[in-house]
């Protein structure tokens, strides 16, 4: 085959860190995607973890002998700076953020990709699970599909809910051109992220037969309590970048959407400081 001449529909990228045996749950959903009209790659990135998990990512794909897994340690640690390495090497047209103990039904991509356009993110539905991928619970993305129709088409603002993080979405490479994650913060880098590309997205397509199941843990990083002079500084580093963003193109992006994502952030920073 010539690898050159060889376009990859889709880059998924998998950032981890000291990993348990979810992470092979994750693959395993990869690896059993039904593929038939599309080509995809996985770019598994390990980020701040010892050489034990190195190795033991590496055996797992040669066991598997896995032609378009492709893994990369990295020595900083953050899913951010993980993130960031998976879009430079990234080769698809289309980019596929995933976490690594999430899991994906088998004919996740292929109910997706039949609905690719420019400028289109395309996103499945997401239901929450502990242990059981059997036994679910309704995420917050599950409130977008408001009626028994399997396909949804709307814009960045009536399905502004899909912005909230990077995780679960089909995105054009080309929209994302040479955005990054910002590396300063722990909480809202991915809602600022998909904030930053919003301007190239002309509208959105939701599947309800795609599911995205995603785990809950306790002692995550997403689970972890953050001190309210954490939240405030970085609930105001986050409305000063969407301020930031959005004057630095104003014919370029949504007023009324920048105006409800800043309105998110402090919304949840209040409702944090009450609650945590």
């Amino acid at each position: 085959i010539n690898l050159i001449n060889t376009m990859i529909d889709i880059s998924i990228i998998v950032p981890t860190y000291k990993p348990k045996d979810y992470l092979y749950e994750c693959l395993e959903s990869l690896i059993n995607q039904i593929s038939t009209n599309f080509t995809f790659e996985v770019i598994i990135v390990l980020n701040g973890s010892d050489d034990s998990y190195q190795y033991q990512i590496e055996e797992y794909l040669t066991n598997k002998k896995l032609s378009n897994f492709y893994f990369y340690n990295l020595e900083s640690a953050g899913v951010s700076y993980a993130r960031n390495l998976g879009i430079q090497k990234a080769k698809g047209n289309h980019l596929f953020f995933m976490d690594d103990d999430d899991i994906l039904n088998n004919s996740y991509f292929e109910l997706l990709y039949e609905h690719v356009k420019p400028n289109r993110v395309i996103c499945g539905n997401m239901k929450n699970f502990e242990q059981d991928i059997s036994v679910t619970e309704n995420s917050y993305m599950s409130k977008l599909f408001t009626n028994d129709n399997n396909f949804e088409q709307g814009s960045i603002l009536k399905f502004k809910r899909v912005f909230s993080i990077c995780t679960g979405k089909l995105i054009p490479k080309s929209s994302i051109s040479k955005t990054l994650f910002d590396t300063k913060i722990q909480i809202g880098e991915d809602s600022l992220f998909m904030s930053a590309i919003s301007g190239e997205i002309k509208d959105i397509v939701l599947i309800k037969e795609a599911i995205y199941f995603r785990r809950i843990r306790l002692g995550s990083a997403m689970g972890q309590k953050k001190n309210f002079k954490y939240q405030l500084k970085n609930s105001t580093y986050l409305i000063k970048k969407h301020l930031d963003l959005y004057l630095s193109q104003p014919k370029a992006y949504s007023f009324n959407f920048f105006t409800l994502r800043i309105l998110a952030i402090l919304k949840g920073f209040i409702w944090r400081s009450i609650f945590d």
